[in-house]
């Protein structure tokens, strides 16, 4: 709503497109009131088959693989963007708007749109937009990115219809949880709990564990365990006991660069930032191995600090500006 407001203010055309993942009869109504406050059109798109479909076969690749699955990340990059290109490619607009907090700068000396983060956002907006090409930052326009959360309140306050309520936010936690549900043989597979040093402590469920969280030896709990990787296809997870945890690189896969470093200088000392926290943890060498990417840490993760594990995406900057952005695939 913010965002269609802003436009407006600035003289542009707008058109409003409302992705309907659900088929959801309240939130149709709810859009209708939007049109008639902000006086706009605003278009329907029915995705629940498709979205449903993409949800539980990304899901299930995730799981099987030994990765976290987002939704709400896989809504962005896979349903979101994509379609609102398609709509504008056959619509005539010019731009595709967002009400991402996210900062957009055209760079035309390096050909490039380079993404940074806003000042008081959290890390999640960078970790939603990693993966799009130049091809769609040059044809997006994030007009809040650097509006203060304090501003954006008080506008959504001005903008909302007064007869409307409740969160248009979708609740990712409850679609996470249906989608598992609708494979509760995926969740309910055991595998075999093994510490590095090859000890067999016994076996737990695949819904139970994620890389990084908390494991109790079923005969020892004295001992405090942490799963280190999660290796469904072949039926067993690693997990370390916390205070030997030491890590010294992270291996990442090809990522995806907003700045188009130079990849002949073969390192470059830049902040990262995890999903564990919002601001730049430590300073990494970052050494291009063909395709993937090194990470070299300065000082070792160590303990508890050790949470940047197998399945964590990650963010490259140096202050504000984002460099671009990885997932782990393996941390030594």
């Amino acid at each position: 709503m913010v965002t269609a407001w802003l436009l407006k203010k600035q003289g542009m055309q707008v058109r409003g497109v409302y992705l309907d993942l659900f088929s959801n009869e309240r939130s149709r109504f709810g859009i209708h009131e939007i049109e008639k406050k902000l006086g706009i059109q605003i278009q329907i798109v029915d995705l629940a088959q498709e979205a449903l479909s993409l949800f539980l076969e990304e899901n299930k690749t995730s799981r099987l693989s030994g990765y976290p699955f987002f939704p709400k990340r896989t809504f962005q990059q896979k349903i979101l963007f994509p379609e609102l290109l398609k709509i504008e490619k056959t619509s005539g607009m010019d731009k595709i708007a967002t009400g991402h907090m996210v900062g957009l700068q055209d760079d035309p000396a390096a050909g490039v749109v380079r993404v940074t983060k806003s000042p008081d956002s959290t890390i999640e907006p960078l970790l939603e937009v990693m993966g799009l090409p130049q091809e769609t930052l040059l044809r997006w326009v994030a007009p809040i990115g650097a509006i203060p959360k304090t501003l954006l309140e008080k506008l959504m306050s001005e903008v909302s219809p007064a007869s409307l309520t409740g969160d248009f936010e979708l609740n990712w936690q409850d679609i996470q949880a249906r989608i598992d549900a609708s494979d509760p043989s995926l969740l309910s597979r055991e595998l075999q709990i093994f510490t590095t040093s090859g000890v067999l402590l016994g076996r737990a469920p695949l819904g139970s564990l994620k890389s990084g969280q908390a494991y109790l030896d079923p005969e020892d709990s004295s001992k405090n365990y942490r799963v280190i990787d999660l290796q469904p296809r072949s039926d067993r997870a690693l997990v370390q006991e916390t205070h030997e945890i030491a890590i010294s690189q992270f291996h990442f896969d090809e990522g995806h660069w907003f700045a188009r470093p130079d990849l002949g200088m073969g390192y470059l000392d830049i902040g990262m930032i995890s999903g564990n926290g919002g601001n730049p943890r430590m300073i990494r060498l970052i050494q291009f191995e063909g395709a993937r990417l090194k990470g070299v840490v300065t000082e070792p993760f160590l303990g508890l600090d050790a949470s940047i594990l197998k399945g964590e995406s990650v963010v490259f900057v140096n202050d504000t500006e984002v460099f671009g952005g990885a997932r782990v695939i393996k941390a030594r």
